[in-house]
């Protein structure tokens, strides 16, 4: 599980450590976590990760439970504002996972994905669409339609994706089309393990 990318949006409605644990909480509200699995997800510091649990635990969002000697923590599925942190989650820090999930279903016809663009580049607009290639030789326009589309609904983001099959990509690099070189010049955030690094 990667650290999360959080949006402009998010930096101004959340610390840097809310970001990570409610990130972490509210995009997997069916999961408990164990406290030392927040602490390095969240890639910061254990006293300001604590705290940020205790608070947490204080206004009822989140439960703890203790398994042997292990505090377990959870989004808490009866707080009144549950489904409207989920929500606010989604489409201010969970985006990434969210993609990368629906490109994991996909994984049997795509061999490799990436984002690229604002979403990147940390410069996005409020309108702005999340631009994604991917590199397959048997997705459908329509089948990648229908797995983005849950994801657009939850993030409030439209994802602007595009298909290449792995000929017309590598010919596209080698003969450095001006579309696909500026892509490729871009820091891009791959979506599979087939980086082609």
């Amino acid at each position: 599980m990667n650290n999360l990318r959080p949006s402009q949006l998010a930096g101004s409605l959340f610390t840097k450590v809310q970001q990570q644990v409610l990130g972490l909480l509210f995009s997997y509200p069916e999961n408990s976590f164990y406290q030392n699995e927040i602490i390095a997800f969240a890639d910061m510091g254990k006293g300001s990760v604590v705290r940020e649990l205790r608070k947490l635990k204080f206004a009822n969002l989140i439960v703890q439970t203790r398994v042997g000697n292990q505090l377990h923590y959870q989004a808490n599925a009866n707080s009144i504002i549950f489904a409207e942190l989920c929500s606010v989650v989604n489409k201010t820090l969970g985006r990434e996972e969210l993609i990368r999930s629906a490109v994991e279903s996909l994984s049997n016809v795509v061999d490799q994905a990436f984002i690229y663009g604002d979403f990147v580049n940390g410069r996005e607009k409020v309108d702005d669409t999340i631009s994604v290639i991917l590199v397959s030789d048997r997705l459908t326009p329509g089948s990648a339609s229908k797995v983005f589309s849950p994801v657009e609904e939850a993030i409030g983001v439209k994802i602007d994706f595009t298909i290449l099959d792995k000929n017309q990509y590598a010919e596209r690099i080698t003969r450095k089309q001006s579309f696909i070189s500026q892509v490729m010049a871009q820091p891009k955030l791959w979506l599979t393990e087939k980086s082609g690094k």
